[in-house]
């Protein structure tokens, strides 16, 4: 309370009359009844007020401001929590900034407390990250867990979609070929493979093979010599 004491003599009187004149609030307080008094946390005075001005409902100013320059918004990562100013985001939420609240993550994103932005969620085994969300690694590779790309098994291995470990690559076994995409594959009639394949070999001449055969065995024809008359 900011009070001078002034006394006058009165003209109908001798005796002394006895006035108290308040002065103006500094800036940053406001006049009450009682006296002047600090402004609260997000408002702000300039000298002389009888009130406080609010910030914008976005913005933060600490007790006793004395300007609206001194309202600002809260940087990333943080929300205006009521009087008590700026205040960092909780896990798995975030703040571009200038926020009264903070934003959950989208489905399969996480964030740290104070985040700016969320991340995909780490992907399990078998599965590997993408600008979209886990995808799961084709045939013929593997991944371990929160990959970001799939390992290709061998040149001669396959692997079932979604397998997680090279253990899982394992080479075609005999009579069979690696086909791609497709896995193993059964070597065609008068081909072969000893295992562990790309592809099948042609039987040598004379020689002949079953569907899915590891070896070709001498075979029998038939020549026909026809005569004409």
């Amino acid at each position: 309370l900011r009070r001078t004491s002034s006394s006058i003599h009165s003209p109908f009187s001798s005796s002394l009359i006895s006035i108290d004149v308040r002065a103006p609030c500094d800036a940053g307080d406001y006049m009450t009844e009682s006296g002047c008094q600090q402004c609260p946390a997000n408002t702000y005075s300039e000298a002389a007020a009888t009130s406080c001005t609010d910030c914008a409902a976005n913005e933060v100013s600490v007790a006793g401001s004395t300007s609206s320059s001194a309202c600002n918004t809260c940087p990333v990562g943080t929300f205006k929590d009521g009087q008590n100013g700026c205040a960092q985001c909780a896990e798995n939420t975030y703040s571009e900034g200038a926020s009264t609240s903070c934003t959950p993550c989208p489905t399969g994103k996480i964030s740290a407390v104070g985040s700016s932005t969320c991340e995909w969620e780490p992907c399990t085994a078998g599965d590997y990250l993408t600008d979209t969300g886990c995808q799961q690694c084709p045939a013929n590779t593997y991944s371990e867990a929160a990959a970001t790309s799939c390992t290709d098994c061998a040149a001669n291995e396959v692997s079932v979609a979604g397998s997680t470990s090279s253990s899982a690559c394992n080479t075609c076994p005999v009579g069979t070929f690696k086909d791609g995409q497709n896995g193993c594959a059964q070597c065609a009639e008068n081909t072969y493979s000893e295992g562990a394949s790309t592809s099948c070999t042609p039987c040598p001449t004379g020689k002949i093979s079953a569907v899915g055969s590891s070896t070709c065995e001498w075979g029998w024809y038939i020549v026909l010599k026809v005569r004409v008359y």
